[in-house]
């Protein structure tokens, strides 16, 4: 039998499905117009098919990307015009311990959410629900799996680095935190004896004469001394293992630029590139727990998502108030380096950001940065619903496609030159002290 009305409470081995019974005036914890469908059973997407109408109109938690998925793809394929929506948790369980039971089970999850399909078949208006797009799920499925998968890169390729540091030290300890030597290594010069060589030959792709320069004065001090033969060829395994992980995260952030900058994306990331600091991988990561809709968002819905939201606790003279947990991770790093990127006056002129740390810090606020962030994160929400995007003088143009995690001091640092003389020495930052520190220290408080 066919419903016009259906709830759908997501889970790992299966889903409930709970539709209207034929009377009406059955309380609906009574409800007995309920069916699991288990993943074991081979029939139970047919099942499912079979009891949704042409027409019909369903509810569902978003419970994960990927559980959702397979049951909107078969809703989808089979039934192209039904309307399948999403309702947030808070209205989930706000819904449920006003209508149905203060308990939680996945059968009441399930007729909970079918009262909300059939108050949303009524007309009726309520936040927390948005109507489930195929084509804009299906983007933000290939996003996360990019944006995961430059962090996971990120951190494989900070381990190497780690690695080899360590190595380095047993040959030489000065070669641990030369940037010279990490560049001769990407040439094959990996031992006392073959960073000599490597100066002999001098080929033209190693670099220019002052990269030369560097070489001759690292080499001029080194002993003569022999080097592990098995800690030589693990420098070099790690190498290649790193010029490859280098590859993959260009191509990566290729990739993101291209999906970010296409539609259903591309209006808010236009928006969002007249930001100072704008980086593609930075829209990327906001795009996906706001599920590319940020400029339809409320304010403090999008504010939630980014993990940016206080948790304020205060009871007389104490206050408890911490930063929320949740959040996508990606993003809440995203977020936290590009709030950093506003306050510094080298990446971003004089702008709110820098005014509203300012006057949290001469204000003696616990967390100025904490309560910066937040503030950014409501920024974010206004610009991507303004078609004029940031209203801000740019006096320079950032490169989006830089990789943050190689900015161009830590290259100069690498590469061990020193700035150019016409170069004016970096500005600080016109802040009251210094710029917070971001790390955490366990066992204090201030």
């Amino acid at each position: 039998m066919m419903h016009h009305v259906i709830g759908i409470d997501l889970g790992r081995a299966g889903i409930d499905i709970a539709f209207p019974p034929a009377d009406a005036r059955t309380k609906p914890h009574l409800w007995k117009s309920t069916v699991k469908l288990l993943y074991s059973d081979s029939n139970w997407w047919q099942a499912l098919v079979d009891m949704i109408a042409d027409d019909a109109i369903i509810a569902a938690e978003p419970t994960g990307a990927h559980l959702l998925a397979p049951i909107a793809n078969i809703i989808h394929t089979y039934r192209p015009e039904a309307h399948v929506y999403q309702v947030d948790h808070r209205l989930t369980g706000a819904y449920r311990a006003a209508h149905v039971s203060n308990a939680k089970n996945d059968r009441l999850d399930a007729i909970t959410l079918c009262l909300i399909a059939n108050d949303i078949r009524k007309g009726e208006q309520m936040k927390g629900i948005r109507k489930f797009d195929a084509y804009t799920a299906e983007a933000l499925t290939s996003l996360r799996l990019l944006v995961n998968d430059y962090f996971r890169l990120t951190k494989e390729s900070t381990r190497i680095k780690n690695r080899v540091q360590s190595l380095a030290f047993h040959i030489f300890p000065s070669f641990a935190k030369s940037g010279t030597y990490r560049r001769a290594v990407e040439f094959g010069a990996v031992t006392i004896e073959e960073l000599r060589d490597l100066y002999r030959r001098r080929p033209p792709e190693y670099g220019d004469g002052r990269a030369y320069v560097w070489l001759k004065k690292m080499i001029a001090k080194l002993p003569e001394i022999p080097t592990n033969p098995l800690i030589a060829d693990q420098i070099r395994e790690h190498q290649m293992r790193l010029k490859l992980i280098t590859q993959q995260r260009a191509d990566t952030r290729r990739q993101i630029k291209e999906l970010v900058t296409a539609e259903p994306f591309k209006t808010v990331t236009e928006r969002w590139s007249t930001i100072p600091g704008f980086s593609y991988l930075f829209a990327a990561a906001l795009h996906i727990p706001t599920y590319g809709q940020a400029d339809k968002m409320r304010r403090d819905d999008f504010v939630a998502a980014l993990g940016a939201n206080p948790l304020k606790a205060t009871s007389g003279t104490g206050d408890t108030t911490r930063l929320s947990k949740r959040g996508y991770t990606p993003a809440k790093a995203c977020l936290h380096i590009w709030t950093l990127l506003m306050l510094s006056s080298k990446s971003a002129p004089k702008n709110p950001v820098r005014d509203a740390y300012i006057r949290y810090s001469s204000e003696n606020k616990q967390k100025p940065l904490t309560a910066t962030r937040a503030r950014f994160a409501r920024m974010l929400n206004a610009v991507a619903s303004d078609p004029n995007g940031w209203a801000y003088d740019r006096n320079d143009q950032d490169d989006p496609d830089r990789d943050i995690t190689d900015t161009p001091d830590d290259e100069a640092i690498e590469n061990e030159q020193p700035p150019a003389a016409d170069q004016p020495p970096a500005q600080p930052m016109e802040l009251p002290g210094t710029l917070p520190d971001t790390k955490t220290t366990k066992g204090k408080r201030k």
